[in-house]
């Protein structure tokens, strides 16, 4: 290393022989850290270079013809393509129809299915296992593991869109990892589904697009047939969404740790830095000879971290995998460089934590040095204070933006989930600055319990440095948990205060199955007496000025615009819902500010099966948090069908029957509350999964660090211990005064994470509060006193063990203080 010479590796290399235990900490410390990084980065490289297992629903066709967006971007059925599309691609050459709707069983376990006809069973290369296939309109072919588990010869009721019949299974095809299919013949899939949802032209996909140039159309081929595939495939792109979150916000933990841990190390040795330099080692001597020991350590403990991250990612990617976080074909192979980042992070944190702590030390005066090591009044360096005042200054500038351009993104955790980061980061690094004004309210009460209780308090008030290393981890663990938890906790229950208070209904009703309501059940809603029902679809829209210039490919929803303002209530910001006129479109803030749009400006709305329409910007509302962007008439041609629906009673009339009728019907009904309920459940579950390896990765290393921290300490105070003993304080005392010490240091750490959990909920509640009304405030107790106890008996026990063995030590052999 360029600046260490022969005798200053001699030294460090000595001195790491003779002080190895004192090491040993951050050794482990640095190599579980670089064993994090190296998993996280080698599965985040192989969510790139991953190869894809190829398109699978449509891998015998050359060229797939399929609907898109105004962006090109194909869509899922039920998005159907124009006729004019499909006959001219029929036209370039052999070619097959697909159709996929919903059917389910209601034989056996009445699993969802995905119905076909059975031309499209070539699309995929279904075999028939056993039987023949469909030759008569009340015959099906079902998917089947094998011959014996295919009920041939009987008759079981399906539930198809046009309702509930009865059909014979005549064969069974080998069943395919992304869909369980039944299939029917042409004719009866063209009854039940008439929309075509794509077409399989065996001709190359130049010939194809040149006959079929639709802009409500696109051609895939090659390796792009699987954007056709169903979601039940599998993408990366969730994969690798959590595996960035989880890369990010574990290399800044380990980075900080490691920082902290090597910091701790080196002010631990201040007192033998400083006799160094009464014997005549200078200032550069001292941190050459530091920074030489760190590299020693470091790279042993990082090279170990390296290999020992190969198999971690393993575990990582068979644990996402089994959780569904991962499509089966995700493989981690051997990524070089994953493991050099990995390498050179930890090392470089390493050196870069005892650089800090041995350049203050060596500039400090021999006899200064040696009484700072007594009180350690000086916990805060001028580098520390700039660090910790920038980042909470990015966290709060980053929230005021998500204020102006976007309100409703404080509802995402996808998108606001740097906020809690920033801030529970920034107070970690200013924890030393707080620790004593919060060890002060904390350690208040001791003063009226005796001599022993005053001992414990100035001891932790006088012991700055030490109190700081263990709050550092502590408020990691628990102000990153805390803030993520609360504001993904506060966003979701903002969605569902909005969601709740935007709908006056009695009951909201969606399909038994499926995405969308069969045509019985559109019927029925429709035609039912005495409530009165709002249909909502599902719709991509596409809208353009009127010149041509597409501005923005949105979700919205299709509705009866009478309905807006009096069952459909969102809050409006511009313009007015009172008599909205045919072609009016109502447009989320969010939409009206991203693409400039303003009352009464024309523009062409393009349905996603082609249709064009001109609307006029009628109103603006409040962006909907977790819904779409837009409000569009339900008539506009082509429309998909509904998925839900709102039922308000008629005044003086009886929902019962109705509402008995609709459930006949394959209609789900149930009060807006349970709807909205459970929804948020569903989000809350999705989101559960993530936490658990983005936190719980996190909490891992943060109480590993807590742990190192504490036997550091305990170790580096045999002194002090010693001069207890010889002034007639028992074991069981001194054991109390330790773990009781360890235990306050948590209790402060766990104020200054509610700080950062508290600063992020306001953060958060000013963004909302230009959404909603007075956003709730969300502070998840249960899982945040989970975490705080789950910190304190770890800090408890690694104390009382360390305390312990140095005592065993002072038996073993008496030390002269």
């Amino acid at each position: 290393m360029r600046g260490v010479d022969r005798l200053t590796w001699e030294l460090g290399l000595a001195s790491v022989r003779q002080r190895w235990s004192s090491f040993v900490g951050a050794f482990v410390a640095l190599a579980v850290g670089t064993m994090i990084t190296a998993a996280s980065v080698h599965v985040l490289s192989a969510t790139t270079s991953t190869p894809s297992p190829g398109p699978q629903r449509f891998a015998a066709a050359q060229s797939v013809v399929v609907p898109v967006d105004g962006l090109g971007t194909p869509l899922p059925a039920p998005a159907g393509l124009p006729r004019e599309a499909v006959e001219r691609a029929q036209r370039v050459g052999p070619a097959v129809v697909d159709r996929s709707f919903a059917v389910r069983s209601l034989t056996g376990a009445g699993a969802e299915a995905v119905g076909h006809g059975w031309s499209s069973s070539s699309l995929a290369s279904y075999k028939l296992l056993s039987g023949h296939r469909p030759v008569d309109d009340q015959q099906i072919v079902v998917a089947a593991d094998d011959t014996g588990s295919a009920p041939l010869g009987e008759q079981v009721r399906v539930v198809t869109p046009l309702g509930t019949a009865w059909y014979t299974v005549v064969g069974a095809a080998g069943r395919k990892s992304f869909e369980d299919a039944v299939f029917f013949t042409d004719a009866e899939a063209a009854r039940l589904s008439p929309a075509v949802n794509a077409v399989a032209v065996q001709a190359p996909a130049s010939a194809v697009r040149a006959h079929v140039s639709s802009e409500a159309a696109g051609v895939l081929a090659g390796d792009l047939r699987r954007v056709a595939d169903p979601p039940t495939v599998g993408g990366i792109g969730k994969a690798r969404s959590v595996v960035q979150m989880t890369t990010g916000l574990s290399v800044l933990v380990v980075v900080f740790v490691l920082i902290a841990t090597f910091a701790f190390v080196v002010e631990q040795r201040s007192r033998e830095l400083a006799l160094l330099s009464l014997v005549g080692a200078s200032p550069a001597r001292i941190r050459r000879m530091v920074r030489a020991e760190t590299v020693v350590v470091g790279a042993a403990a990082a090279l170990l971290g390296c290999l020992l991250g190969i198999p971690a990612s393993l575990l990582l990617r068979s644990w996402m995998v089994a959780n569904r976080l991962a499509p089966e074909w995700f493989h981690v192979g051997f990524h070089p460089v994953a493991l050099v980042i990995a390498f050179l992070v930890g090392i470089g944190a390493a050196v870069l934590g005892s650089a800090a702590a041995s350049w203050r030390a060596s500039r400090a005066e021999p006899l200064d040095a040696l009484r700072e090591t007594m009180a350690s009044p000086r916990v805060m360096s001028p580098v520390r204070w700039i660090l910790g005042g920038l980042i909470l200054a990015v966290a709060i500038t980053v929230a005021l933006v998500f204020a102006v351009i976007s309100p409703s993104s404080a509802a995402n955790p996808g998108t606001y989930f740097e906020v809690p980061i920033l801030c529970a980061a920034g107070l970690a690094i200013l924890s030393p600055a707080l620790v004593r004004p919060v060890a002060r309210v904390v350690t208040w009460p001791l003063m009226r319990f005796g001599a022993l209780a005053l001992v414990l308090r100035q001891s932790t008030l006088n012991g700055g440095r030490r109190v700081a290393a263990i709050v550092t981890p502590v408020v990691l663990a628990v102000g990153m948990f805390g803030g993520m938890i609360s504001m993904q906790d506060s966003g979701r229950d903002a969605a569902t205060r909005q969601r709740t208070a935007a709908v006056r209904a009695d009951f909201v009703a969606t399909p038994d199955f499926g995405g969308t309501f069969n045509l019985p059940a559109v019927s029925a809603l429709r035609h039912t007496g005495g409530v009165r029902s709002v249909e909502v679809t599902d719709e991509v829209v596409t809208l353009a000025a009127k010149g041509g210039q597409i501005l923005d490919t949105v979700d919205a929803r299709g509705v009866d615009l009478s309905a807006l303002g009096d069952v459909v209530t969102p809050r409006v910001r511009q313009g007015s819902l009172d008599a909205l006129p045919a072609d009016a479109i109502v447009v989320s803030r969010d939409l009206a500010a991203s693409a400039d749009l303003r009352i009464g400006q024309p523009l062409v709305a393009r349905i996603g099966n082609g249709h064009r329409v001109t609307v006029h910007v009628a109103a603006v509302v409040d962006s909907v948090l977790g819904g779409g962007a837009a409000y569009v008439p339900d008539e506009l041609p082509g429309s998909m069908t509904p998925g839900t629906a709102f039922l308000r009673t008629l005044p003086g009339k009886s929902a019962a029957p109705q509402l008995r009728e609709l459930r006949e019907a394959g209609v789900r009904i149930e009060p807006v509350s349970t709807y909205v309920a459970r929804a948020s459940q569903a989000e809350k579950e999705d989101s559960h999964l993530a936490n658990v390896v983005i936190l719980g990765i996190v909490m891992a290393y943060a109480l590993l660090a807590l742990v190192n921290t504490l036997v550091t300490s305990v170790s580096a105070r045999r002194r002090e211990i010693g001069a207890l003993t010889l002034t007639g304080a028992t074991h069981r005392q001194i054991v109390g005064i330790v773990v009781s010490e360890a235990v306050l240091a948590v209790a402060v750490g766990t104020l200054v994470s509610i700080l950062s959990a508290g600063a992020v909920l306001g953060l958060q509640h000013v963004t909302l509060s230009r959404v909603i009304d007075h956003p709730p405030l969300a502070l998840p107790w249960t899982s945040l006193w989970q975490i705080v106890a789950l910190c304190t008996a770890t800090a408890a026990l690694a104390a009382f063990v360390a305390v312990w063995r140095t005592l065993a030590r002072f038996e073993a052999t008496p030390t002269s203080v």
